[in-house]
């Protein structure tokens, strides 16, 4: 016979979010959503500069036809660039943060002047793509061009959701499995964001089979 399980509330902390400031408000959520994947986003501006920025609130919405999401808040100073920049040039690439370029991509981060690339600030090559006029950030080993299909403020937030189509994967061959036609994870080596300033990587890995 199972033991109950114990549904006392006594050991849990009771928060209500609109108590909190906003910084506090961001560190709790980004504490207690974890481990999230990150979005390194390539854009062009309308004058032709590259821009490149990280964001961990991303996900997949669809696969077919494929469909990604990614929000972006805006800085003390305003609309981030790359929200500027899809607005003027809907279309974006989004390419995969692995640990080899992990220092690279937080330095891509950085609040540099609108019209400056992250591109030259963080050491970065960008790539052509063959069906939108974004760059894909060179070397990570998988590369999706996108075309912006929503871009909408979220209700009572200062936050953006943008939502694309993805045109095209680029995937480096040393990272897709050719016999189940699925990226192996072991070799991709991806990076996660959890809380404040820490980042996880995939090391420890276990199945369950679905009923």
């Amino acid at each position: 016979m199972k033991r109950p399980v114990d549904q006392s509330q006594s050991n849990y902390i009771a928060i209500d979010p609109a108590t909190l400031e906003s910084r506090q408000a961001y560190r709790l959520q980004t504490s207690l959503i974890v481990p999230r994947p990150i979005a390194w986003v390539g854009t062009v501006g309308p004058e032709g500069t590259y821009n490149c920025a990280p964001f961990s609130y991303f996900m997949g919405v669809s696969s077919h036809p494929p469909v990604i999401a990614f929000a972006v808040g805006e800085r003390r100073t305003g609309v981030k660039d790359t929200v500027r920049n899809i607005e003027a040039v809907p279309e974006f690439t989004v390419n995969v943060v692995t640990e080899a370029q992990a220092e690279a991509m937080v330095r891509s981060s950085a609040d540099i002047p609108y019209g400056k690339s992250e591109f030259e600030f963080a050491g970065l090559d960008p790539v052509p793509s063959e069906l939108v006029r974004a760059p894909r950030i060179g070397g990570a080993p998988v590369q999706m061009e996108c075309r912006a299909i929503q871009v909408t403020r979220v209700p009572d937030t200062t936050t953006m959701l943008i939502l694309g189509r993805v045109l095209r994967f680029h995937i480096a061959r040393a990272v897709l499995d050719p016999q189940t036609g699925v990226v192996d994870i072991r070799k991709l080596k991806p990076v996660g964001r959890l809380g404040g300033t820490e980042y996880c990587r995939i090391t420890d890995l276990f199945n369950l089979e679905r009923p």
